[in-house]
């Protein structure tokens, strides 16, 4: 038998109206979402109490606040903190994928807020294919072995999955760290492909946050390294060599990926 589009799309909303007509709910004022809900974090090194800009947004629009100052205020007046001692994060990721994120940060910096970008978790699996993938280019560089290693990097950019789990030694390193990660969702999974299935679905859609994620993982690693750079004293000769010719292939990766991003970016608002 022969399934259509439609005939698909039909059959999943259904079993979600089915889901729902078999939920309990919460009252208005239950699932109210109040000021006081809105997270946030006091960091003693910044002297600042914490905001995600993420939760901001969701609490303004789940109020339909269409200021944010006015949502700031309540939020601040909620939990009895200052307004001028709230600085606020956001999550690299959003920023990258989201135009409307994008928007909204410039506006609290032309207000004069303070915004602290967050990176990229070192647990999430984009973050360690990256590291693996560079670790392997670092070693391909250094025992010229650089067309195998290279061959890894346009296939992790590529989402080239079969490629880059046929190589023994990146399915060794992708291994060694997602069982080293604090993460519940990747340490608690019973194997290698487990751990890497539910990046494998991402992947496979395209999606911006994905792109995104392998974006903000490599911006991290290329500042990593050049930050190594500066203590080349440490290293034996030819190493900076290497880690610039690193950089320099990680760059052209980020570039590449950022026209990806730019494209998908574009179609989702065409």
């Amino acid at each position: 038998m022969l399934f259509t589009a439609q005939q698909m799309q039909t059959s999943a909303l259904d079993e979600a109206t089915a889901l729902l007509e078999n939920a309990s709910y919460l009252t208005d004022a239950e699932a109210r979402y109040y000021p006081e809900m809105v997270p946030i974090r006091e960091n003693s090194r910044l002297q600042k109490h914490i905001i995600r800009v993420e939760d901001l947004v969701e609490y303004a629009m789940s109020n339909g606040i269409g200021d944010g100052g006015v949502a700031l205020q309540q939020i601040c007046e909620a939990s009895n903190i200052d307004m001028s001692t709230v600085a606020f994060s956001v999550d690299e990721v959003s920023i990258l994928e989201d135009l409307n994120m994008e928007d909204t940060v410039r506006g609290l910096i032309q207000a004069g807020a303070q915004v602290y970008a967050a990176p990229l978790s070192e647990d999430d699996m984009a973050n360690i294919m990256a590291e693996s993938v560079t670790e392997l280019m670092l070693f391909g560089e250094e025992t010229g072995q650089s067309e195998i290693s290279d061959a890894l990097l346009e296939a992790f950019v590529d989402d080239d999955f079969e490629t880059l789990f046929n190589e023994e030694g990146m399915v060794q390193k992708v291994k060694e760290k997602a069982s080293k990660a604090k993460s519940a969702a990747v340490s608690k999974a019973k194997d290698i492909a487990h751990k890497v299935e539910a990046a494998v679905k991402q992947a496979a859609s395209k999606s911006r946050k994905w792109i995104a994620k392998k974006i903000s993982a490599f911006r991290n690693i290329m500042g990593r390294l050049k930050d190594k750079i500066t203590h080349q004293g440490e290293y034996a000769p030819g190493v900076k060599g290497i880690f610039n010719k690193v950089i320099a292939k990680i760059k052209q990766a980020i570039e590449y990926l950022s026209g990806l991003l730019s494209n998908a970016i574009d179609k989702f608002r065409g």
